[in-house]
């Protein structure tokens, strides 16, 4: 008969109901906010690492579409010239970041897995730049600066994602 404590039994329970999204999460550089904004897509996660980093891209993705299309909205209707070439220099950052997250799902399918690392910092690079274009209290009507730190939380998600899966990769090969 086998006992098994009650610490134990716990922990394999909450890591059996959240899955590995809450071990992920805390390993982003918000986890509290990943937490709060990814604990609904927990069922997602019930999978393999590749499954995993293959979910964070396509919740990445997913949202960095919504802001992208936000941003096009916001420059078609503002009146402020400023405004508009932020918008649309922002737009132009999720684009790019959208290409990379999908040319990163295609190299996750064809096992080519060495190049996406390279493509999530690029992710991370076009959200820092939109960033700066609202940074040191520049006009934000719109909210721009809370969209790029949400979605800085998917992208963070995606590359502790990626890590892992390179880590299993080179552990295995050990």
């Amino acid at each position: 008969m086998f006992v098994i404590p009650a610490s134990s039994a716990r922990h394999y329970h909450e890591k059996e109901k959240y899955g590995d999204l809450r071990d992920l999460c805390s390993k982003t550089h918000d986890s509290k906010l990943c937490w709060k904004l990814l604990k609904s897509e927990r069922s997602k996660f019930h999978t393999d690492t590749k499954g995993m980093v293959e979910a964070a891209i396509d919740l990445a993705r997913g949202k960095a579409e919504e802001i992208h299309h936000k941003l096009d909205r916001l420059r078609e209707e503002s009146k402020d010239e400023q405004l508009k070439q932020k918008y649309w220099s922002c737009s132009k950052n999720y684009n790019d970041a959208i290409g990379d997250l999908n040319e990163a799902k295609e190299m996750l399918r064809k096992r080519g897995h060495s190049g996406i690392p390279v493509l999530v910092d690029d992710v991370l690079n076009e959200v820092k730049s939109c960033h700066n274009d609202f940074d040191n209290g520049a006009f934000d009507p719109a909210h721009v600066q809370n969209r790029n730190k949400e979605f800085r939380v998917y992208a963070d998600l995606v590359r502790v994602a990626v890590y892992r899966l390179f880590k299993e990769t080179r552990d295995g090969e050990n």
